[in-house]
């Protein structure tokens, strides 16, 4: 074997391992982090429920859905594809947490505030989108 050859089967198997790791790996990020924006919402609700009115509620639910609908495309995601992750892939899920913990916080007394982290939910979701195209196109 020649040394391009063997530096070729390296940088395969190397490839190979970190794709065979990136689902486990990816996952168990995405649960701890959507761990922590449930964890953030709960306490929330619970020092300030008891002001609660009709509009709060209906917040906190949304806020909750908002966090089941992104754990789930996480799951789908990482279960349809598998690629090498870059830097970008290990900004998505901080950047959703970001946004999630600001609907968490802003689920009591202020709207124009939650409306703001709703719309930034967003934001990830569409520079994912892109990238993930791009990956497929190439």
């Amino acid at each position: 074997m020649n040394k391009t050859t063997l530096e070729d089967t390296e940088s395969d198997n190397i490839a190979q391992r970190i794709k065979s790791q990136f689902a486990p790996a990816y996952l168990t990020l995405a649960s701890i982090i959507q761990g922590v924006a449930l964890s953030t919402l709960v306490l929330r609700v619970e020092s300030t429920y008891p002001g609660f009115n009709a509009v709060a509620w209906l917040l906190t639910i949304t806020t909750f859905l908002v966090i089941l609908d992104i754990w789930h495309e996480y799951l789908m995601m990482v279960l349809a594809y598998v690629w090498l992750p870059t830097l970008l892939d290990s900004i998505v899920p901080f950047a959703f947490v970001a946004t999630e913990l600001f609907l968490a916080h802003f689920v009591y007394g202020n709207v124009r505030g939650w409306l703001i982290a709703y719309a930034g939910c967003y934001l990830p979701m569409i520079d994912f989108a892109v990238c993930l195209l791009w990956f497929l196109h190439y």
